[in-house]
């Protein structure tokens, strides 16, 4: 009986492992779990295909392929000027950008531009931009060039708290308050604008250098307070006071021209001045320059002066223009001015050149319309390539075949003068001869 109920147990056993490998062997398998489909990252529209294609540039992609989110949001850089943009819609997915130049386009609105905080280079010049709102919020901006646009008002940038560098050249703009809170700024430029009062900018005393030529600009005693200046520009002004000037001694490039400036004796003091621009004024004294001795160019064309002796200690001058002064006749005060290498004296009464003999160093010597007779002391002057003698009396050329410095490509300008222009005559002959050595003759 043991025995039979053991070998029961056995069939049951052997029963129930058949029954498992039999089930086994049949069963549907079972599919492997299906991968979900991997998202396409997201094609951005760019409404402008100008700023398209500059896009697909910056990031190295060929023209037409798609540009997604995160490609965008990795640029930090990008240059599109001369690329004919119109709308900016699409460049707000640049988020990261650190620099960008988008001059010579056709921009009007800036709207896009609000969401790039991560800006401190931005360089707008030459669009059609009157509106900058969407500026104010750039707050990260250090550099901003918005030249040779349409903007009137610039309250918005009073926000720019970071800018150092600013131009905003050849605009509409006459209130400049609200660049009274950029303290940061050093360079600045508003030329060729519509100002008038510029009591602001006496709280920008870390510029170095302030251009606002072509304005309307008479008062310039908030200027004294910018002990900083290094190089400032005021040219084409109504400017008659220039004592306020005379504090900024640190100043070495001042443009003064185009004024109604008389009295230079606020300057006298501003030794460290290495160019000095003062034509177009109403100047009959320049004695006060002659302290101004680290001076390399001097401009004090269309002036009504005749001495020109306190020039004569100005010995570091390499570039002197007293065109259309009318009334200087006497020059020996610049014999010493032996570094010169242009000297403008046009348009005056000048009758003898003997004193530019020594001047050796010479390459451009403009003499015209003056009595002029004798050019035999141009002869030394060997380093010359332009020299114009045009409008004067000289009846004879042949001491400028002594100049031996005078050959190939140089430009010699001879018109209206006493000369004998027969093709047999000697001057012609002359004439001949320079042009063979390669000068350019005018006559």
């Amino acid at each position: 009986e043991a025995q039979m109920f053991k070998t029961r147990w056995q069939c049951l056993i052997l029963s129930v492992l058949i029954a498992i490998f039999v089930t086994g062997c049949t069963a549907t398998p079972t599919a492997p779990p299906i991968a979900p489909p991997t998202a396409k990252p997201e094609a951005v529209l760019i409404a402008d295909r100008n700023l398209g294609a500059a896009l697909l540039n910056a990031l190295g992609k060929p023209p037409g392929e798609p540009m997604s989110v995160e490609e965008l949001a990795g640029l930090t850089e990008l240059t599109a000027n001369y690329v004919n943009i119109t709308n900016l819609s699409g460049i707000e997915h640049c988020p990261n950008l650190i620099k960008l130049d988008l001059a010579y386009n056709y921009l009007t609105d800036l709207s896009p531009l609000a969401a790039l905080v991560n800006l401190t280079t931005l360089d707008l010049s030459r669009n059609q931009i009157g509106d900058v709102v969407p500026l104010a919020s750039l707050a990260n901006v250090t550099t901003l060039n918005l030249s040779y646009n349409q903007i009137g008002d610039i309250s918005p940038l009073a926000s720019l708290v970071n800018l150092t560098w600013l131009d905003l050249y050849f605009n509409e703009v006459s209130d400049i308050s609200p660049l009274g809170s950029l303290a940061g700024l050093t360079f600045l430029y508003l030329s060729t604008n519509e100002i008038s009062e510029i009591s602001p900018l006496s709280a920008l005393t870390a510029l170095k250098e302030l251009e606002l030529n072509g304005n309307e600009i008479s008062d310039i005693e908030p200027l004294s307070s910018l002990s900083h200046l290094e190089i400032l520009r005021l040219g084409s002004n109504r400017i008659s006071d220039v004592s306020s000037l005379s504090p900024l001694v640190g100043l070495t490039v001042l443009y003064l021209s185009a004024n109604r400036i008389s009295d230079l004796s606020p300057l006298d003091g501003l030794s460290g001045l290495v160019e000095l621009h003062l034509s177009t004024n109403r100047i009959g004294d320049i004695s006060p320059l002659s302290s101004l001795t680290a001076l390399n160019i001097l401009d004090l064309s269309n002036n009504g002066f005749s001495d020109t002796s306190p020039l004569a200690s100005l010995t570091n001058l390499k570039i002197l223009d007293l065109s259309s002064n009318y009334n200087i006749a006497e020059i020996s005060s610049l014999s010493g001015l032996i570094n010169l290498e242009e000297l403008r004296l046009g348009t005056n009464e000048i009758t003898d050149i003997t004193p530019l003999a020594p001047l050796t160093k010479m390459n451009l010597l403009h003499l015209s319309a003056n009595e002029i007779k004798d050019v035999s002391s141009l002869a030394s002057l060997d380093n010359l390539a332009r020299l114009s003698l045009d409008r004067n009396q000289i009846s004879d050329v042949a001491p400028l075949l002594q100049n031996s410095g005078l050959g190939e490509g140089d430009q010699l300008d001879l018109k209206l003068n006493n000369l004998d222009l027969a093709e047999n005559s000697e001057d012609m002959a002359n004439i001949r001869l320079l042009e063979e050595r390669g000068v350019q003759v005018h006559y």
